[in-house]
């Protein structure tokens, strides 16, 4: 393995670990009744934040034995995780706005499908 992209999934571990900790510091330290929107706000970023660094690795290490260069790999992998951490923000925002039913998840997922195979076509 080549030693910049060593370095890069160790960046993506330790800011994962960094998104997981401020989460967990907003989450117990904040009164969500009582906290500004920004709070909310950090609390949302650090949430796909930590979707995102967490799924990137996963998915770049199932797609370790294709084929193609680490590069690309890495590039599909982010998109995809990209748009996971978007899906898990977005449903959590709604749901906490009382604005989430199951047809607007599912609505939401295909759209984020579509989006998906939009780029592997």
């Amino acid at each position: 393995m080549h030693e910049n992209l060593k370095k890069q999934l160790n960046l993506f571990a330790f800011t994962a670990l960094l998104f997981a900790v401020a989460f967990a510091a907003i989450i117990t330290t904040a009164d969500p009744f009582k906290a500004s929107w920004f709070v909310i706000f950090l609390a949302y970023v650090c949430i796909a934040g930590f979707c995102f660094c967490l799924v990137s690795l996963l998915l770049y290490s199932t797609r370790f034995r294709q084929n193609i260069l680490h590069y690309q790999r890495m590039n599909q992998a982010m998109r995809e995780a990209g748009l996971f951490a978007f899906f898990v923000a977005f449903s959590l925002f709604l749901s906490s706005r009382g604005l989430s039913y199951w047809w607007i998840e599912a609505t939401l997922f295909f759209a984020l499908i579509c989006f998906e195979l939009f780029f592997l076509m």
